[in-house]
């Protein structure tokens, strides 16, 4: 299915799952803009009848399809009521359980897949108010569910499979304005969300269960499609103004799982503290980020070689912006991984390290990292990006080491520091702009962490003696007891260490 299929039918069903709709000042007017919104998107939207019933347009056996070639998608709704409150403003209901069908070929026969789910939201509903160009949309349902109701029309049961996820507590705001281009915007909280899976297939013996809960789930989102530009030409949106931001949180989270077959049997459970995803387009640059704080992971099962494996992480993130549009003038990237205390069960240590003569202490990496590049063309045109290996398509102007943290084993490095860099020498050092700056490591450790290597027996003497005195040449003692440090310096076309010319 195209990005553009899906775009707009998920926006579609966003419109139906949550019953929101496009409103005007009548019920009439609403309906018929929900209707070109759909269209604007290549959906099919019929309906058995349209009647009105005092200050309510009632919409009887409606249906909204769309797709392409590798997924078709039906939503049927047997009533749909657009009623005037007499304020300017509409509300939408809708039939408290109505079905989505979803058919795409199957992945190794080709043969068509029918995939039906219930939704289930009763008393939901959504105010609409505002003019033809500007609407707001409000929102508020108590509960909704979706249920797996059949596999090519064979029930759910009966195929002793269960898959359903509910939702409580769900309010918020949904606003579109077409004054100028297209400006969306969401703002959506749900109290709760609720995730289970069951397979029991008494041919084969396989058995599944899975079950997740999750709290506070919001989200927000903003975005303007310029007027008038082909949405295919990504690189002419770009350069119209075309924009999007948008951020998911969630509270607690937890889960867990079983599973049984012929061959063996296992379990687990796992849980986290929070997390957000979040991702903008703006002015040719792209953002992207995640994060979660608190995970705890339990597996044990029949295949594993221990009574059970623990991991814990106190978080992880990352994070980038890079541009995407050619400029004139060098912008700004960035890049962010964060993988803070990990730690493994004793069991594994044991696998890898019997004698513990390891300190098994959590694992930390951090690398933050930001700078200014130039693009000479862009990323978004397909034929530049066929060419980027036959010549230079950007250049780096500078490079911040914000951070550079590893810690494990006992031992620890930190490294901070500055480069900029010539474009118009590639000469002193050939292929590569010439640099100007100087980056600081700083390390702990590490010759405690050698004598371990050297104690368990895992590289030879002489090799760990070799490594040594190279750390004597490129390091210096640093102020407190088995710490060193180095400072890598670019300056006046050479590389120095220390103070030491290297080239």
């Amino acid at each position: 299915m195209t990005l553009t299929n899906v775009a707009g039918l998920s926006a579609a069903l966003a419109l139906l799952s949550s019953t929101a709709a496009f409103a005007d000042v009548t019920p009439e007017e609403v309906w018929a803009k929900w209707q070109e919104f759909s269209a604007a998107f290549g959906q099919t939207v019929t309906a058995d009848s349209e009647t009105r019933d005092g200050d309510a347009l009632i919409i009887e056996g409606l249906v909204v399809s769309g797709g392409d070639d590798t997924a078709q998608a039906t939503v049927t709704i047997p009533r749909l009521a657009f009623t005037d409150l007499g304020d300017g403003s509409v509300e939408v209901t809708m039939s408290d359980t109505y079905q989505m069908t979803v058919t795409s070929p199957d992945a190794d026969t080709g043969e068509p897949v029918k995939v039906a789910v219930d939704i289930t939201a009763p008393g939901a509903k959504i105010v609409t108010s505002g003019t033809a160009n500007a609407m707001v949309h409000a929102l508020d349902a108590a509960e909704m569910t979706i249920a797996l109701a059949s596999i090519n029309d064979v029930a759910a049961d009966a195929l002793g499979v269960v898959v359903d996820g509910t939702l409580k507590g769900m309010t918020g705001t949904y606003s579109s304005d077409t004054t100028d281009g297209l400006k969306l915007s969401t703002d959506v909280s749900t109290d709760s969300v609720a995730i289970n899976v069951k397979m029991d297939d008494a041919a084969t013996g396989n058995k599944v269960n899975f079950a997740l809960s999750m709290a506070e789930l919001a989200s927000n989102s903003a975005a303007f499609l310029p007027a008038d530009v082909d949405t295919a030409d990504m690189a002419a949106m770009m350069a119209a103004g075309l924009s999007g931001s948008g951020e998911t949180t969630f509270g607690a989270l937890t889960f867990s799982f079983d599973y049984a077959d012929p061959t063996g049997n296992g379990a687990g459970s796992g849980a986290l503290a929070g997390g957000n995803v979040k991702v903008s387009l703006d002015q040719g640059e792209v953002a992207y980020g995640f994060g979660t704080t608190g995970l705890e992971l339990t597996v044990a099962g029949s295949t594993i070689p221990l009574p059970e494996v623990k991991v814990g992480l106190g978080e992880l993130a990352f994070d980038f912006l890079m541009p995407l549009a050619k400029t004139d003038e060098p912008t700004d990237f960035s890049f962010l991984t964060r993988i803070v205390d990990l730690s493994v069960s004793d069991d594994i240590w044991a696998m890898v390290d019997p004698a513990a003569t390891f300190p098994r202490d959590p694992v930390t990496f951090v690398l933050d990292t930001k700078g200014t590049v130039k693009l000479l063309a862009d990323l978004t045109d397909e034929a530049a990006m066929a060419a980027f290996g036959e010549a230079p398509q950007a250049e780096i102007y500078s490079m911040d080491l914000n951070e550079l943290q590893l810690k494990a084993l006992g031992a620890e490095v930190n490294g901070e520091g500055a480069l900029t860099f010539d474009n118009t020498d590639m000469t002193t050092f050939p292929g590569m702009p010439k640099p100007d700056g100087s980056i600081t490591l700083n390390a702990s450790g590490l010759n405690a962490l050698l004598e371990m290597v050297k104690a368990a027996g895992l590289v030879p003497e002489e090799e760990l003696m070799g490594f040594q005195m190279m750390l004597g040449m490129f390091a210096v003692p640093g102020d407190g007891e088995d710490t060193m440090t180095t400072t890598i310096e670019f300056k006046d076309g050479g590389l120095f260490a220390n103070g030491m010319q290297l080239q």
